[in-house]
């Protein structure tokens, strides 16, 4: 497992491009456990889960860190919700 970083920029959409209108979904589960910085668990379809610290680098930008994380894992930080 490998962490990942980005750099996330945020955008207004006005209206959502055709073609991305019948992909399947995801099921999504989230919750934080630490606000400054946002600490995120997120469990995709049941069985993928992430960490992910956002940390602000300048107006309208955040540096992402991103690390797979077992399922058993996201399961015990769950009693840390926010």
């Amino acid at each position: 497992m490998k962490l990942k970083i980005e750099d996330e920029k945020k955008f207004l959409v006005k209206r959502m491009p055709g073609k991305y209108l019948n992909l399947a979904g995801k099921e999504i589960t989230q919750w934080y456990i630490g606000v400054n910085p946002p600490v995120r668990v997120r469990i995709e379809n049941f069985d993928d889960c992430y960490l992910t610290i956002k940390i602000k680098k300048s107006p309208g930008v955040n540096r992402e860190f991103e690390q797979e994380i077992h399922p058993k894992f996201a399961d015990r930080l769950a009693r840390f919700r926010k």
